[in-house]
């Protein structure tokens, strides 16, 4: 029995984190994330099976009503214990979208020099606007580094919310080594 071999699931997880962090080729890492993938999808796939048997068993779950509505008013709402799959569901999304920023190349995105720019508005005053340049700002500022794409991705961005040359490398530099997504 694995039980009898590792003495718990923390033991296991610090093994495997520490094998991973030792890989050293490409090979050995795209093995190991098709590994990991597969893994997580069996994680999935059980959390499913047992959040579909807590609610059948559970005397009281809500209804099809409160599935959908939940009165923020209603005094009963507020006393119902919340179960873990109701918490569950208000992470968000269970798969992850992957794109490519080379994979719309041909799309058609720059303007002829006699086009009319009758439509653009002053954004300076527009909230939404200045909410959407902070929100860039701080999006390049909290960011991982990435591909030379993907940076200049970021540049664009902060571009098209009109930050200043200042303001971009007061953006770019506040992003620190530490925010990668494996430690070196």
């Amino acid at each position: 029995m694995l039980s009898e071999t590792v003495a718990s699931l923390f033991d296991i997880r610090a093994a495997v984190e520490h094998a991973v962090r030792e890989i050293r080729t490409v090979e050995e890492l795209r093995d190991t994330e098709t590994w990991i993938r597969s893994l997580h999808s069996e994680v999935l796939a059980r959390l499913a099976i047992d959040d579909s048997t807590l609610l059948d068993s559970d005397t009281n779950a809500p209804g099809t009503l409160e599935e959908w509505y939940a009165d923020p008013c209603d005094i009963r709402e507020r006393e119902r214990p919340r179960s873990a799959s109701h918490f569950r569901k208000d992470r968000g999304p269970e798969s992850v979208e992957m794109f490519s920023i080379e994979q719309l190349d041909d799309c058609h995105t720059e303007f002829d020099a006699d086009q009319s720019r009758e439509h653009v508005h002053d954004s300076g005053s527009d909230p939404h606007w200045q909410y959407g340049k902070c929100v860039a700002g701080k999006l390049v500022s909290i960011s991982p580094f990435g591909s030379s794409a993907y940076e200049q991705l970021l540049v664009v961005l902060m571009t098209l919310f009109d930050l200043t040359e200042a303001q971009q490398q007061v953006a770019l530099g506040e992003r620190r080594m530490s925010k990668r997504w494996w430690p070196t």
